[in-house]
């Protein structure tokens, strides 16, 4: 009798399924067909293909030296070869657009001893490579805790009660999967999750990170961050959260500060998934700039959103109440960049990632309060995009999402609609700038030079000003600048008389 393909029905996999479109899988087969090593291709990988989603990092599980095997695979597809802490654990890193690994363990007794040590029944599957390789039509699929079941049901089910006590993290990869499959997680699962909350508070701030990080990967990372919320997990990550909760805010507002900044998040992804509509003309611009790497498989979305999460995480220490009964959260944005600064270092995030989280922090105001100006701002405009630099995007986008999560009395559909447009003749007024940048006429050498002058804040000064007279059209040359600089010199050294 022919197997049947649906899953559920059959616990096997057509090669087909697996391989189709895959290259490096069958770069991998190609190379264990010479190769004399019992292998076992396991985990998400094979989950996400019986699920019918595109396959990225591929698990291995041997039977024999992971060290040479490893360098043997590794040198075959021209990856990187390396240990991973332990030595029965093993990377390669493949150079290619898609940054894929290849993550490699050796069996410790049998396959399917090794599938019970695993995390989730969905990842505990596994099929024999070296079957696969051969060129079988379908290979058998080997599952001794029901994972093809829980897949079927879609369903993420913890392997036992001990599942997150042995390791913590996997408290929030349960979250994540469950976002990221659109399944639900198992009432037992749920209370295993509760129960070892706490645990979370004592794992590595480097595996936190990227687990994190993995979570703002996700089209609907605010869905994870509301389940680690309501599951009571959130504050042993950012315990700095916690202050948020039930802080009232001023009649602008109709939430409190977390639930706004829940909603300033969902906001924020349902933003960018309509690019084209809010942003006609520049939405593949910001699509490209968002999308480019800064750590591994992470791209600019990642900052993003912990700046959205972080935003307003300094309101609970600058909340005043003045005597009309008025709140006031004055210098939050100052306040809060200094907090994200903080909670960046203890992540042990980059310093690239660091630097772009706090900036959009310390700036989400800035928009908000320039579309409010009346007359001519262009000045203010073309300022505001100097201080943004390549973060312009980010704090726009920060600024469109916070905003649309500000739905209290005061906030009028007027003063909606003026923020929204301001937003968008920005974005424009940037991507016009980058694409014709003004090309300074002096820089601090000539100004010191011309003037006699030490180093020092007039030097900034004289040079922004240069640039926003040149910006105005009022000069075009080199001996204009230096002739504006010793005007608006003699002014300053007056003044300061």
């Amino acid at each position: 009798m022919k197997a049947k393909r649906e899953l559920g029905e059959s616990n096997v996999i057509y090669a087909d399924k697996l391989i189709k479109k895959d290259k490096l899988l069958s770069n991998i087969l190609l190379f264990l067909r010479e190769n004399s090593t019992q292998v076992y291709l396991a985990g998400g990988f094979l989950r996400d293909k019986l699920l019918g989603r595109k396959g990225k990092d591929i698990d291995l599980v041997i039977e024999g030296k992971i060290d040479k095997f490893g360098k043997e695979l590794a040198g075959a597809l021209e990856g990187s070869f390396f240990i991973l802490g332990e030595n029965q654990v093993a990377r390669i890193a493949i150079k290619d657009k898609g940054q894929r690994k290849i993550d490699i363990c050796v069996i410790e007794d049998s396959i399917e001893d090794d599938l019970k040590r695993r995390d989730f029944t969905v990842n505990s599957l596994a099929i024999d490579a070296k079957k696969l390789s051969a060129g079988s039509e379908f290979v058998r699929i080997i599952d001794v805790t029901g994972g093809l079941q829980d897949l079927k049901n879609k369903k993420i089910s913890a392997m036992s009660s001990k599942t997150f006590k042995e390791d913590p993290l996997r408290i929030l990869r349960a979250i994540r999967l469950s976002v990221e499959l659109g399944f639900n997680i198992d009432p037992k699962t749920c209370s295993y999750l509760k129960e070892s909350a706490p645990l979370v508070a004592g794992v590595s701030a480097e595996r936190l990170q990227r687990e994190l990080y993995a979570i703002f990967a996700l089209t609907y990372s605010h869905e994870a961050i509301k389940l680690l919320d309501e599951m009571g997990i959130i504050g042993f990550i950012l315990p700095e959260i916690e202050k948020m909760k039930g802080i009232a805010q001023n009649d602008y507002h109709h939430l409190d500060v977390w639930n706004h900044t829940l909603l300033a998040l969902e906001n924020l992804e349902a933003i960018v998934a309509n690019l084209k509509e809010i942003f006609p003309d520049e939405h593949g611009q910001i699509s490209e700039h968002l999308s480019r790497f800064l750590q591994e498989e992470f791209n600019r979305m990642v900052p993003l959103k912990l700046a959205v999460l972080l935003h307003d995480i300094g309101k609970p220490r600058t909340k005043l109440v003045d005597p009309s009964g008025i709140v006031h959260f004055y210098n939050h944005s100052e306040v809060g960049a200094k907090m994200t600064e903080k909670i960046c270092k203890r992540l042990k995030a980059s310093n690239e990632i660091t630097k772009i989280v706090v900036k959009l922090v310390a700036e989400h105001m800035r928009p908000g309060f320039l579309s409010k100006e009346g007359g001519s701002i262009d000045r203010a405009i073309r300022r505001f995009l100097r201080v943004g630099g390549e973060e312009t995007v980010e704090i726009l986008l920060l600024s469109l999402a916070d905003r649309r999560a500000t739905l209290g009395p005061l906030s009028t559909e007027k003063s909606i609609n003026r923020h929204e447009n301001f937003i968008k003749k920005v974005m424009k007024d940037y991507f016009s700038t980058i694409e014709q940048p003004i090309e300074p006429l002096v820089d601090g050498y000539d100004l010191m030079k011309k003037l006699n002058i030490k180093p020092g804040k007039i030097i900034g000064e004289l040079l922004e000003e240069i640039v926003e007279v040149q910006a105005e059209g009022r000069i075009s040359t080199k001996e204009e600048a230096l002739s504006f600089a010793e005007k608006y010199f003699e002014d300053y050294s007056k003044e300061k008389k």
